[in-house]
């Protein structure tokens, strides 16, 4: 009688899945980012295995982090990450840099035509030009052409080659952009060229499913290349005495994936800085011993244990950086009126939502986005440097009357709706004041006259020399208003004994004398009014030593 076959009994097989996984979510600090994927999976009851490929070669291992999100009531068993090697670049994406190279390829050639003809242009009108002088004086010593004629031809030469000197900048400058250009297409497009696969990591994700369902696998890790960092547009309403900013982000990555349609949080956390303070260690003072050389080490550092203590430093920093990376990993809703970043949290470090998905591509270029924008009432006042230049420069005041910190930055300056210029602004807390300047007015004119007598026997004996400066600057407001105005000298500070500077008149009295011989007058103007303001001071010294400085 032929015996049944029982059936073998214990656990399943664990499973094994390979999973394909998107970019949702990245948060970009002034010198990295966190970057987020998500894979989207149905498990069934067991363990098994999860295996996600396709991730960047320079992510940062000791950074990553795994989270389990949805239905499906998932442990987390273990993490592996290893290498691998990604198929080869597509032939499509080599024609695509193909193309764009020789076209900037063609636009380079046709700038460096340019510029060879308008350099042999330059160098025949100079050429003409001075072969053209000597003609010009004989002409008019022999009364074939009178001045006015000659001034003619002198100013044509003159505004021709102004004209094409500017021409040439301009042309440089293009030419170097271009090239930089040329320099990166050449080589995305050979990399695109290379008959080798790429290589990459992949994580293996050890898993153990308690109740089977849907369920999203959330990686996080940390990637070189990438920053952020701020810059402003200020506007100045005269009309309405207040100053509108403009907060964006410029963001940068060349981190070799690009962030498409994603969630992009800016945050001003540094995790290059560390969450614990620097250690001070002793130190030491002692007589100078003539250097010997230390004896050879019997052996080099293991490479692991080097590996290691490179990586110290950021698993430290890291941890508190990167703990709550999951916390708030859901979509968020961003209503359409709101073009301005979710301030998501505030304190030492602040992180900004982004609104929408913005797509960033990893071709290290900067692409902005808005960040938020505040009004403020405005002081005005002017400016005035007379012994640089006699100019009233246009200041604008305002204090920061939000809660966050305005990051140092370039900002972009309009006054009215015209561009004036650019300017760094300076790191401004809360409830700080800050100023920025909307250019020159020559409605507040500034007239600036200096003498310099020197009296060449002074002292008791006449063994010295007094060099006497007055200086003189006259103010008048045609501003049509009320015109503020800060006016600023300065007073030689002599950094030896030997030498007396001293004041002998200043007149209106200064607002402010400074220990490093600057002086302020804090000075108003009504419409139409003039002012002066008189400095004169003597420079006494010995007659045998050369002063400088003066």
């Amino acid at each position: 009688m032929a015996t049944k076959k029982r059936k073998r009994t214990g656990a399943p097989k664990p499973k094994s899945h390979r999973a394909d996984s998107k970019i949702s979510a990245v948060t970009a600090y002034t010198d990295r980012a966190m970057v987020t994927r998500r894979a989207h999976l149905a498990l069934d009851v067991g363990e098994g295995t999860i295996v996600v490929g396709g991730l960047p070669p320079t992510l940062d291992e000791y950074s990553f982090r795994v989270a389990a999100l949805g239905p499906a009531k998932v442990r987390i068993l273990g993490v592996k990450i290893g290498r691998e090697l990604n198929g080869r670049p597509s032939a499509a994406q080599a024609e695509k840099f193909r193309g764009a190279l020789e076209r900037a390829e063609d636009e380079q050639r046709v700038l460096e035509d340019k510029r060879t003809i308008l350099t042999e242009r330059l160098q025949a009108v100079k050429a003409l030009s001075e072969a053209a002088v000597p003609d010009l004086a004989k002409s008019i010593a022999r009364r074939r052409m009178d001045l006015p004629e000659a001034e003619g031809v002198v100013s044509f030469f003159y505004d021709d080659l102004t004209k094409s000197n500017a021409q040439l900048v301009k042309l440089d400058k293009a030419l170097r952009e271009k090239a930089r250009e040329v320099e990166k297409l050449r080589f995305d497009y050979e990399k695109h060229m290379s008959p080798k696969p790429r290589e990459g990591k992949n994580v293996a994700v050890v898993y153990e499913c308690a109740m089977g369902g849907e369920f999203d696998l959330a990686l996080s890790y940390v990637m070189p290349g990438a920053a952020w960092e701020p810059t402003y547009d200020l506007h100045f309403d005269e009309a309405e005495n207040e100053t509108e900013i403009f907060y964006r982000a410029a963001v940068y990555q060349s981190t070799g994936e690009d962030w498409d349609g994603v969630k992009l949080k800016l945050s001003t956390a540094r995790p290059q800085a560390g969450a614990a303070p620097p250690e001070l260690e002793p130190k030491f003072v002692d007589f100078y011993e003539p250097y010997a050389p230390a004896p050879a080490p019997l052996r080099a550092a293991a490479p692991a244990q080097l590996a290691k203590s490179m990586t110290a430093d950021l698993r430290e920093e890291g941890e508190a950086e990167f703990k709550t990376a999951f916390q708030d990993i859901d979509e968020h809703a961003y209503p359409p009126e709101i073009a301005e970043a979710e301030v998501e949290n505030a304190g030492p470090a602040v992180t900004y939502a982004v609104p929408g998905l913005p797509s960033i591509p990893a071709d290290g270029e900067p692409h902005l986005v808005g960040v938020s924008s505040h009004r403020f009432g405005g002081e005005l006042s002017y400016v005035v440097v007379p012994e640089h230049a006699e100019v009233a420069y246009f200041s604008a005041k305002a204090v920061n009357g939000t809660e966050l910190a305005f990051l140092a930055g370039v900002a972009n300056i309009f006054r009215g709706g015209e561009y004036v210029g650019r300017a760094r602004l300076e790191l401004t807390v809360p409830g700080a004041e800050f100023e920025y300047f909307l250019g020159a007015d020559d409605r507040l004119e500034v007239k600036y006259d200096s003498q310099r007598i020197t009296d060449e026997a002074v002292g008791l004996t006449g063994a010295n020399r007094k060099i006497t400066v007055k200086a003189e600057t006259e103010l008048e407001n045609r501003t049509g208003a009320t015109a503020k105005v800060v006016l600023k000298q300065r007073l030689p500070v002599p950094l030896n004994k030997d030498i007396k500077v001293k004041v002998t008149e200043a007149k209106p009295k200064p607002a402010e004398k400074g220990n490093d011989g600057l002086y302020e007058w804090l000075l108003t103007l009504k419409n139409g009014e003039k002012k002066t303001v008189t400095f004169n001071y003597d420079v006494e010294y010995s007659k045998d030593r050369d002063l400088e400085g003066i």
